[in-house]
């Protein structure tokens, strides 16, 4: 697509951005999956019955941080100062864990834990307040709880909307207190707040959110942009609900129905402050009622007794739990699977993501083979302009790319709408993988923080490479559509994902070069050098874990293929 296509898109997209409420075109052929049959199979008896109206949480314990009375001290300012050495932990509490780019959140027990330890947890305040960490995000929904319903409100930033304090207590809790800083509720057209009632869902990526309102409505909310689409109308409040990655449909438990929702013709969505506090339509949103497929293999299980609702990550199927009582009073549940009968998956092609050994660094020819804009130094005090991820056409993505089809050869850059594309970098880290809670765009980057940015060198070049040009943005981020004054480019569903990163997270390149330069490598000479690299190296695994399953919840059909790096040193014989 030529530049100037490109602003004509990004001007027509405008036009519908500027209106309060939007539709889709009418008369466009269904491309929803549960337009048809739907599949029911019985997945067995589960355990596990703690929290059945959560699916997103996991149970394990926390400890709070607490501190003598009389070792707290107020500064002038009223913020706190703390003794740390006077500081200890609370008995384990058992809660519901949930962990964002925020830190970790033990759900109903209201404690938070900033770096993510779970032995380090604070006390979030006041306790009127529902704190509801989104996952796969740096989200934060907060629900204000009322005598009409709870506001919503949508928060970025936890450690930026607080302060510490204390509890008045011989035994004090440390707390962190948002009271009165957090960010305004969602609102209606006529400026009253949104009030929900009822349960309350997030998907699983963190884009969607849905919850049902005081007034009835069931609504979608997608958290990155605000827009509100209402899909359903019941004078009843959901007891339970679920919403799929792709935002497209929705389960909910309400008056003794398991409903189904289509929301991929809904015709109404409106921008937060548009939406009508009665009368907003439902045009094109439509439901089926599961519960007789159930039913009709275990007419024990009652309408009021499922739960669990989640559907998959590659928002192809969904799962949900139900239970009844046996003879000895005890709950039996089951899970049951719904696919659609038609589904067939639309995943091609083949992604390449990763650091330098992906890239192709040290091609000792670059200057011919590197990709036009990844050889650009810029300014090398603020790294404005400069882009070095050094992205070779011999490096082994392309090789693979040729082998299985994806590619016809590697004489230039592939082509913007072919199935294969490599948005690996030089230098690259997890947080320039998968962004997000791995790190925050910061558009005033130096070069002593530019490292700690989503985007790596902050410089999308005029380049061959079109709109797949590395290093400007989390490499995630291509599994998602954009469209911008710069960008102008389609979501990616790769059939195969290869990542290679982690070794300039462990800092391969300094030790490396240490132990090859003369004298005696302290890495290996060392006892507490070799017990630091372990402890090292050990830390890491986490953060990979978290990198690659943010990989596949952000584009779950794909086949992902971790790639490792080379033995450098010879295990035995070696000198």
């Amino acid at each position: 697509m030529s530049r100037w296509l490109k602003a004509v898109v990004g001007i027509v997209l405008g036009v519908f951005v500027v209106v309060g409420v939007f539709s889709v075109l009418a008369g466009a052929e269904s491309s929803s999956i549960w337009s048809g049959p739907i599949l029911v199979e019985d997945k067995g008896v589960v355990t596990g019955a703690q929290n059945r109206g959560n699916s997103l949480c996991e149970y394990g314990t926390m400890k709070q941080r607490l501190i003598p009375q009389g070792s707290v001290q107020r500064k002038i300012d009223g913020s706190l100062s703390l003794d740390p050495d006077r500081e200890y932990e609370s008995e384990p509490i058992s809660t519901c864990l949930v962990q964002n780019s925020n830190g970790l959140f033990g759900l109903g027990n209201n404690l938070w834990s900033p770096d993510s330890n779970p032995d380090k947890a604070i006390e979030l305040m006041p306790r009127t307040i529902s704190f509801l960490p989104v996952p796969s995000s740096n989200i934060l929904v907060i629900k204000d709880v009322g005598v009409k319903g709870s506001t919503i409100s949508v928060n970025y930033n936890l450690p930026g909307i607080g302060r510490l304090n204390v509890s008045p207590q011989k035994e004090a809790k440390i707390q962190w207190d948002v009271s009165g800083k957090y960010s305004d509720a969602l609102r209606h057209s006529d400026s009253s707040p949104i009030y929900s009632k009822g349960g309350h869902a997030f998907s699983r990526n963190g884009k969607f959110m849905v919850v049902g309102l005081s007034n009835g409505q069931f609504v979608r909310i997608n958290l990155r942009t605000k827009i509100i689409t209402p899909f359903y109308f019941h004078s009843k409040t959901p007891s339970s609900l679920a919403i799929s990655n792709d935002g497209m449909a929705a389960l909910s438990v309400v008056a003794g129905n398991l409903l189904l929702h289509d929301l991929s013709e809904c015709e109404n969505q409106y921008w937060d402050g548009q939406l009508p506090r009665a009368g907003a339509s439902t045009s094109g949103c439509t439901n089926v009622n599961l519960y007789s497929k159930i039913s009709l293999l275990y007419p024990e299980i009652g309408n009021g007794t499922i739960s669990r609702l989640r559907f998959s990550p590659n928002s192809a199927s969904a799962n949900v739990d139900g239970g009844w009582r046996d003879s000895s009073g005890s709950y039996v549940w089951r899970r049951f699977e719904f696919k659609p009968d038609n589904y067939i998956s639309k995943a091609q092609g083949y992604l390449a993501m990763g650091d330098s050994y992906s890239s192709g660094e040290g091609d000792l020819e670059g200057g011919v083979w590197y990709e036009d804009g990844t050889d650009e130094q810029g300014d090398k005090n603020t790294f404005a302009g400069r882009n070095l991820c050094h992205l070779s056409r011999r490096s082994y993505p392309y090789l693979m790319a040729i082998e299985l089809g994806y590619l016809a050869n590697n004489t230039g850059p592939p082509p913007e709408d072919g199935l294969f594309h490599s948005v690996a970098c030089s230098g690259a880290k997890m947080h320039n993988i998968a962004g997000g809670a791995f790190g925050q765009i910061d558009e005033d980057a130096d070069g002593s923080t530019y490292r700690f940015t989503d985007n790596q060198y902050r410089h999308l070049s005029s380049s061959s490479l079109e709109d797949f040009q590395p290093g400007y943005r989390s490499q995630i981020n291509f599994f998602s559509s954009e469209f911008s004054g710069e960008i102008s480019r389609p979501a990616l569903t790769p059939e195969i994902v290869t990542i290679g990163i982690g070794g300039n997270d462990a800092g391969f390149g300094s030790k490396l070069l240490s132990c090859i330069m003369p004298d005696t490598c302290e890495y290996a000479s060392s006892v507490d050098k070799r017990s630091d690299v372990i402890v090292e190296l050990s830390s890491e695994k986490q953060q990979l874990v978290k990198t690659y399953k943010a990989v596949k919840q952000a584009s779950p059909e794909s086949k992902i293929f971790v790639i490792g790096y080379p033995n450098f040193v010879q295990a035995s014989g070696g000198t």
